[in-house]
């Protein structure tokens, strides 16, 4: 699925990764649409699930649709940097490849840099140099500037091979 979200009007976008189709349109704050988004969710997990089990989770069963009150702060990640620095809740993950290549160097074993579950990866830097950026502005190209704000704190998770599930970090 390739979803969009508009905040301003709460609408929700669905469609096909493959071919584009529009699957869904709702507009959350409106109880009939959120409804019809969650049995889409629903029917959409239970299509997906090869496993047979009663774990709502696992089914598709009981989908609700929730989101933060009006006029109170949310976000959907593991850190609250932003919201204390500025009050934004847009939290953007950098990771620098060769510094995941010198991290695999070191470690001796290879680290894929998708276990460290970045939103941008990028190219080219010396390794660590990301960590100089802080308290700095950083271009990404001509129209999107991002303040960065802290070094990422990462929970142990990232010790796992994500192809493996073995800990060899």
């Amino acid at each position: 699925l390739q979803t969009e979200y508009d905040d301003l009007s709460t609408r929700l976008t669905v469609r096909s990764k493959e071919s584009h189709a529009l699957l869904l349109q709702a507009v959350l704050d409106e109880s009939q649409e959120r409804e019809m988004a969650e049995r889409f969710f629903e029917a959409h997990l239970r299509d997906c699930s090869d496993i047979a089990s009663s774990d709502a989770n696992v089914t598709g069963r009981g989908v609700r649709i929730v989101r933060a009150m009006a006029g109170s702060v949310h976000q959907f990640g593991n850190t609250s940097s932003g919201v204390k620095a500025n009050g934004d809740v847009r939290t953007i993950h950098l990771v620098n490849r060769e510094t995941v290549r010198c991290l695999s160097r070191a470690a001796g074993v290879f680290v894929d840099p998708l276990r460290f579950r970045a939103n941008i990866l990028f190219d080219e830097l010396p390794p660590w140099e990301e960590f100089q950026w802080v308290g700095h502005r950083v271009a990404i190209g001509a129209e999107v500037e991002l303040q960065v704000i802290k070094r990422t704190v990462r929970c142990a998770g990232t010790c796992t091979d994500p192809a493996t599930a073995e800990n060899n970090l």
